[in-house]
């Protein structure tokens, strides 16, 4: 599997735009052509369909710790496994029309993470989506997993309502130094169901950007996000693994009977040149009597820098940072690619009021080298420490593919 990602990454064709063989016109009136991902357009771009896809593959080692195995009832044991198998179709209708379909294969099954379509240019509301998709709450839960300075998004991201089924309004501002988004949610399961009696909810983003200078090479991002909702047949638990999908869950309050649910979070990132630092802290406040109105905490900080120079990209229109672009082909060209080295510190704390979760606090140490912009290695030493229970090692490492 190795061998066939490096192949595809290796394809000059894949990495800048190539038409396929020319047809007539008159008998084929579509335009094909592949840059990031393949391209069918009409001509003067009223209609275009894109199909991409992202193929992640991991392996993960973790050490054993008696005391931890015995309280998780869990073994800590080492992996090699797919993290991520994706095929996306993507389509416009002129300037004023989107849809998006995003199907992930998953251990013998298949599902949409995201469904929707989407208006553009309304009046008022800029852009109207209609589907499933991530709600608005938090920076990180925003950039795409492919994106994201480490493997996999930091502890925070478990007090996020993550995909739902709901419709949402979001814009910027005339100069792009701020966005906001808000929706209308109902709690669904992953396929985007829903099923139930006043399980909704209603989320918003706002972000500034004060500071923003040389193109993005300086900048300074703060942002706030709130949610309100009533969880799902009036259940609730919070449940989170060590930052890594081949651990069990440390942190798990077990289910509680809540009415509500109330969500905080703040944001803030800095971009310095080759330096970026970011940081985010989230607050879920449940109405539950019984459990005694517990109250959850999760907050990280992280800092990476570009050994080779370059400088994290943001995007404006959206408030949220993107993809390394205009890097070389590693694999066919003279260069090293692009190196990053980061660091985080987060924590979770489960444990509120009658309810005791567990404390959880990783240490993350990252190296990610990126091949081309599609192409990226990434390892990631993780330190995780269950307070009063023990602790772990896990190093994983994973090659990556979006095409």
């Amino acid at each position: 599997m190795f061998a066939l990602v490096l192949a595809l990454a290796a394809v000059p064709g894949c990495w800048q735009a190539q038409d396929l063989p020319a047809q007539d016109s008159s008998e084929w009136p579509i335009r094909a052509f592949y840059k990031r991902g393949l391209r069918f357009q009409t001509e003067g771009s009223e209609f275009e369909l894109r199909l991409q896809g992202r193929l992640h593959w991991e392996y993960g080692s973790i050490s054993n710790d008696p005391d931890l195995q015995r309280a998780l009832g869990e073994s800590l044991e080492d992996a090699v496994r797919p993290r991520r198998a994706r095929m996306l179709w993507r389509g416009w209708l002129g300037e004023a029309f989107e849809f998006r379909l995003e199907q992930e294969f998953r251990r013998g099954t298949t599902f949409f993470l995201n469904q929707y379509l989407e208006f553009h240019q309304v009046p008022l509301l800029e852009h109207l989506r209609i589907g499933h998709f991530r709600e608005p709450v938090g920076l990180e839960t925003q950039i795409s997993g492919s994106v994201v300075t480490f493997l996999e998004r930091a502890l925070a991201a478990e007090l996020t309502p993550g995909r739902n089924t709901g419709v949402m309004s979001y814009g910027h501002g005339p100069e792009q130094n701020w966005t906001w988004a808000a929706g209308l949610f109902a709690d669904t399961d992953a396929k985007g169901f829903h099923a139930g009696d006043g399980e909704w909810g209603a989320s918003a983003r706002l972000s500034f950007l004060p500071w923003y200078r040389q193109d993005g090479e300086r900048l300074l991002h703060l942002g706030v996000s709130g949610s309100r909702r009533s969880p799902g047949g009036g259940q609730a638990r919070l449940r989170s693994r060590p930052e890594t999908l081949l651990a069990p869950r440390f942190v798990d309050t077990g289910s509680f009977r809540a009415r509500n649910l109330d969500i905080l979070g703040v944001e803030a990132a800095t971009v310095l040149g080759p330096w970026s630092a970011q940081a985010e802290w989230l607050l879920n406040r449940y109405r539950a009597p019984r459990a005694g109105d517990p109250q959850f905490q999760a907050w990280y900080v992280q800092a990476s820098y570009f050994l080779s120079g370059q400088h994290r990209p943001y995007d404006r229109a959206l408030g949220e940072f993107e993809r390394l672009k205009d890097l070389p082909n590693t694999l066919l060209d003279e260069g090293s690619g692009a190196w990053e080295l980061a660091l985080r510190y987060s924590e979770l704390d489960g444990d509120s009021a009658a309810l005791r979760g567990g404390f959880l606090q990783d240490w993350t140490l990252g190296l990610n080298w990126y091949l081309n912009p599609q192409l990226r290695v990434t390892a990631n030493w993780i330190l995780a420490d269950l307070r009063g229970i023990g602790r772990t090692d896990i190093f994983q490492l994973r090659l990556g593919l979006d095409f």
